[in-house]
């Protein structure tokens, strides 16, 4: 699923640069999928599970602090 891989990668991105406006455009493109096509299970699951990942790890990257180098 491509999704889940565009998932994984908005995570590292996240997690390495706190950038959650990548997340959000994440987000909204998993909604064009899903809205594209509704009627595929495997699109809809892959969408739900790509949703999760990236907002789990939005909420992981909150967590986390920055430190200075």
């Amino acid at each position: 699923m491509l999704v889940v891989i565009a998932a994984a990668i908005g995570v590292f991105f996240l997690a390495r640069f706190h950038d959650y406006a990548f997340a959000g455009v994440l987000l909204w493109a998993f909604y064009g999928v899903y809205v594209a096509r509704p009627d595929a299970a495997t699109v809809v699951t892959g969408v739900a599970i790509a949703a999760v990942i990236v907002v789990l790890g939005a909420l992981l990257s909150l967590r986390t602090r920055r430190t200075a180098l």
